[in-house]
């Protein structure tokens, strides 16, 4: 059915506010523009400061394919393939001209030519994520997808009693991360629980908490500001026991919820406004980042971390240091590379590391940036492509990433075709959030796949307690 206001998608649709579908197209069209204008402005940036001939028609070639990519998916950028890319434009294309040109930064890139490698590598990522994203690949995951985040019934509306009950769990699993030393930041070995348990428990307590929390806050934006400030309190106890234990990025997190709830309800009823609620908690960023570096600090012992930023500039140069996939993945490709040239497959060194009972992340730490085994974390880790690499080469890229965009664009569809997608946004901010890990911090497909188990079992536990009665005794998918 199609009309002047609503349009539906499949048997299972929900409908479609047609606002809704102008903002973002509004906001797709902005985004590209200015996304033209910042690559135009960092080729050239990267031809005048290049020490190889190779890197500015690599970091060209990477540009034009983003915005292509961008273009396509110009009415959705919170789209599989819109968020996919601007993942790996972040991680991976935004530090260059930064590396090449800031003296205090090009001293951490010693060969252009393989920064060049790295850029071109990861583009290869970008392009097996494409076809995971575009390709048939998505029906590997729907069925498992589709029965965890469909509802027979509508879920019931927020209630302040929700809230009471949903803050005293946020309020109980920080208590409990904390006590415990549940996942210290650049800490392995300070948690009283045996690693098994101390990894099923964290990732229930800290994933676990972030998957209720842009539950609640998606359906708090149909219920007014009470409701919003109350997922504002939520977001807030969460980041608390974040800068307990270190991070740095406390409040990335309920940032990425907030955002996926907000770009999923923009344009219904006046809510464009709401905008304000996720900038706000943005705009507190550099304020818990400080927080968490000195409490990182002290966890460690040391002074010399010192402040977070000692100003805007250093603060922005942080910023894009700690995004940069680059570093990560030339210290690999140099640590692994034979005769000087990529491997296609490295000879399927994931069978032996898996006999070795390690990941491919534990390799790197320890056997790259030669971290002390008892207390190497993910701190460092191999970057996205890094990790793919060492298992499986360049080969390895491909198929990890396209697998993983296969299981994005699945959880999007979802996203916009059930009636009922509370459950599907809660699990696609989830995706969202951890898609910039994946192309520039860690690609660790078994950590996914233990991460998202113990994630759907949530959610199917909430859809549980959380499930209306059947319209006119008839199920809503």
């Amino acid at each position: 059915m199609r009309g002047p206001y609503l349009e539906i998608q499949d048997h299972d649709a929900r409908p479609v506010s047609t606002s809704r579908a102008w903002f973002q197209r509004r906001a797709g069209q902005l985004a590209l523009a200015l996304g033209v204008l910042c690559a135009v402005a960092a080729s050239g940036i990267v031809f005048v400061y290049s020490k190889s001939n190779v890197l500015p028609l690599v970091y060209l070639l990477g540009c034009i394919v983003s915005f292509v990519l961008l273009y396509y998916s110009r009415r959705n950028l919170f789209s599989a393939i819109g968020i996919g890319t601007l993942s790996y434009v972040v991680g991976f294309l935004l530090s260059v001209p930064f590396l090449v040109a800031i003296p205090t930064l090009t001293r951490r890139m010693l060969s252009h030519s393989m920064l060049a490698l790295s850029v071109g590598l990861s583009l290869l990522a970008l392009v097996g994520y494409a076809v995971g994203c575009l390709g048939p690949f998505r029906g590997l995951f729907r069925p498992v997808f589709r029965w965890v985040t469909r509802t027979k019934a509508p879920l019931r509306p927020v209630t302040h009693a929700q809230f009471i009950v949903l803050a005293a769990w946020v309020v109980l699993a920080g208590v409990a991360r904390v006590a415990l030393g549940l996942e210290v930041a650049g800490v392995g070995e300070l948690t009283v629980v045996p690693g098994l348990f101390a990894g099923i428990i964290g990732y229930s307590l800290r994933g676990g908490t972030l998957v209720l929390i842009g539950l609640f806050v998606y359906r708090a934006f149909d219920r007014g500001k009470l409701f919003i400030l109350e997922g504002y309190i939520l977001a807030g106890a969460y980041a608390v026991s974040e800068l307990l234990l270190g991070w740095k990025s406390a409040l990335m997190g309920p940032a990425f919820m907030f955002l996926t709830a907000y770009w999923y309800h923009a344009g219904r009823g006046g809510r464009r406004r709401s905008i304000i609620w996720v900038l706000a908690l943005v705009a507190l960023f550099p304020l818990t980042m400080s927080i968490g570096q000195a409490e990182r600090a002290q966890i460690l012992g040391t002074k010399s971390l010192g402040e977070y930023a000692q100003g805007p500039i250093d603060f922005l140069l942080k910023v894009v240091t700690r995004l940069d996939g680059n570093t990560r993945f030339v210290a690999v490709l140099s640590h692994e590379m034979t005769q000087g040239a990529p491997s296609w497959t490295n000879h399927f060194k994931f069978v032996s590391l898996i006999r070795s009972g390690i990941t491919t992340t534990q390799y790197a730490d320890v056997y790259v940036f030669g971290h002390d085994p008892r207390r190497a974390t993910s701190s460092t880790g191999s970057s996205g492509p890094g990790g793919a690499y060492i298992g499986m080469g360049m080969l390895g890229i491909l198929l990890g990433y396209l697998l993983l965009g296969a299981a994005v664009r699945c959880m999007h569809d979802l996203v916009e075709s059930l009636r009922e997608p509370s459950l599907a946004v809660a699990l696609y901010s989830m995706l969202i959030f951890n898609l910039l890990t994946l192309f520039s911090g860690n690609f660790r497909a078994e950590l996914m796949v233990k991460q998202f188990f113990l994630y759907f079992i949530i959610i199917v536990v909430a859809k549980r307690v959380l499930r209306g009665r059947p319209a006119f005794g008839i199920g809503v998918a």
